[in-house]
């Protein structure tokens, strides 16, 4: 029986395609066949050779294990002639592949309407009519199909003929696919698309097709086909009447869908009667999102007389703010929940209607309203000004207003902190002194006194980054300013007098002695420094 390694024996596997036959041989190193498993259109056989197997038996209780070895493989064009005989293999890839599909399709598949197919294909072929449309077209055996007929990129001639059951083409079912959802392959006129919904809809009901076609889906060969990839969610929109939604899905269009979901309704987070409403009204409607959806489920519950008409786009840009606000911690949600939204559409319609803004400018400005309302706490104007850009910008210098008070408090707060005055300094004794401002105009006003750029500071001395002391001369009146200094990290960095020129004199020796009593580093002030020759 051949020689046999210790711990293991070898079985070569031969596979072979004879006309409309696959078959497997299983052989021992001496040529003995021990099995042979035949496919073919009238289903499959087995055939052991009894003493082979007995040897095998033996072998196995001894302890040896097979090795299978693939002696003889299929060609490529074996492989191509595989899925002519057998067409429901999508590509075959071997044995195992090819019988778990086999055994799935064989008992149920309609050889003969496939051959009709096949036959129709060829009379499509021979008729030349290259328009890349899908036709309806009847089989010799009366059966119904859809055909379509082009030449490719690459001038190949290419034929698809296809109903619910059987596909024939010389085109592989993804390219298929692609070439219809890039429109490469398309039905013709409004007239084919209603035929064609009523003849599929009569021979093969459970397509649904004329649901899909009449709610403007156009992909009948994924309808027909597509479901084999266990795209679920496309079926069950098309068959929905929705089909410019099952469509879009397609492209990835949805985000955060719940593909497990076995309703459109809970697949989309939307009411039924809502997805109509949007997949008639698709290209106007913004629902590729979350957030966008549940925009829309909010106005629904809300204002639904809002979809007896077309949503404009007015509408659409107010629901996704609103719900972009409503989840966003920061907004005040009692200020969003004083506008009422029936009559919140209708005044941004209002200002339309009236000639004075388009969709896009009304939703921005009174938006802009909203946002700047709630950021001072109240609709200070009225919820819905009669005048929205006048009532924008008072509502904007009202803000103005509030930031400049809130920085001239915290500027105030800043310059009499302990960690501040400590650079102050005030003796009796001398002539000159350094003072705080006690203001942000303080700052600007000293600025325009010495002109130069102080006022640039305030926002240094706000982040801490600089701490500014004016300097002054005292006089019998009271005292004039004469300049700045500006320290950093405990180091004078700027000593200046008007028009930024250096001090000179005995203010300059007040600065060098106030600068040793603080004890603050002069070494990289260029101002103090004497005069280099």
């Amino acid at each position: 029986m051949g020689a046999v390694e210790r711990g293991r024996y070898t079985v070569s596997v031969d596979a072979s395609l004879h006309e409309d036959r696959l078959c497997y041989d299983f052989c021992l190193e001496s040529g003995m066949k021990i099995y042979a498993i035949t496919y073919s259109r009238k289903g499959k056989t087995e055939v052991k050779n009894i003493s082979a197997v007995l040897f095998i038996a033996v072998l196995e209780k001894l302890g040896f294990v097979p090795n299978f070895v693939q002696r003889k493989r299929l060609s490529t064009e074996e492989k191509r002639r595989i899925r002519k005989v057998f067409p429901y293999i999508s590509q075959y890839k071997g044995l195992t592949q090819f019988n778990e599909q086999f055994s799935n399709a064989h008992l149920k598949y309609p050889y003969d309407e496939y051959d009709e197919a096949e036959r129709l294909a060829q009379a499509v072929i021979q008729a030349k009519a290259y328009d890349h449309c899908w036709h309806i077209m009847w089989g010799d055996r009366g059966t119904l199909y859809l055909t379509a007929l082009w030449v490719d990129e690459t001038g190949t001639e290419c034929v698809a003929v296809f109903n619910d059951r059987v596909i024939y083409s010389n085109v592989s079912y993804a390219d298929l696919l692609s070439k219809e959802l890039t429109k490469e392959i398309f039905i013709g006129s409004l007239e084919k698309t209603k035929e064609i919904g009523v003849l599929f809809d009569k021979f093969y009901p459970n397509l649904h097709m004329g649901n899909y076609l009449l709610s403007g889906g156009v992909n009948v060969f994924r309808l027909c086909h597509g479901t084999r990839d266990g795209d679920s969610v496309f079926e069950l929109l098309a068959k929905s009447r929705l089909g410019i939604l099952a469509d879009e899905y397609i492209f990835g269009g949805f985000e955060d869908l719940n593909i497990y979901a076995s309703t459109p309704s809970s697949v989309m987070g939307l009411p039924m009667k809502l997805l109509r409403y949007t997949n008639d009204h698709y290209y106007s409607i913004a629902l590729s999102t979350l957030r966008e959806r549940k925009a829309l489920l909010y106005a629904w519950n809300k204002y639904p007389e809002l979809f007896d008409r077309e949503l404009e786009a007015v509408d659409v840009m107010w629901l996704n703010f609103l719900q972009a606000s409503k989840e966003d911690s920061r907004f005040r949600a009692e200020l969003l929940d004083k506008l009422s939204l029936k009559s919140t559409i209708k005044y941004l319609h209002g200002i339309i209607n009236d000639g004075k803004m388009n969709d896009y400018v009304a939703f921005v400005s009174y938006e802009n309203y909203v946002m700047y309302s709630q950021r001072l706490g109240e609709f200070s104007f009225g919820k819905y000004p009669s005048d929205l850009i006048g009532a924008l910008e008072k509502t904007i210098d009202l803000l103005n207003e509030i930031r400049q008070k809130d920085k001239e408090r915290k500027f105030r707060e800043k310059t009499k902190k302990d960690d501040y005055q400590l650079y102050m300094e005030d003796l009796p004794t001398e002539k000159f002194c350094i003072i705080a401002p006690e203001s942000r105009k303080d700052l600007v006003q000293a600025g325009k006194n010495l002109h130069n750029c102080l006022a640039d500071y305030a926002s240094k001395i706000l982040h801490n980054t600089s701490v500014v002391g004016l300097v002054y001369q005292k006089n019998e009146v009271g005292k004039v300013i004469i300049g700045a200094i500006e320290i950093r990290n405990n180091k004078i960095y700027q000593a200046k007098t008007f028009c930024n020129r250096k001090f000179e004199g005995s203010a300059k020796a007040y600065i060098s002695g106030y600068a040793v009593r603080k004890r603050v580093n002069t070494s990289l002030c260029y101002d103090l420094r004497e005069n280099e020759i």
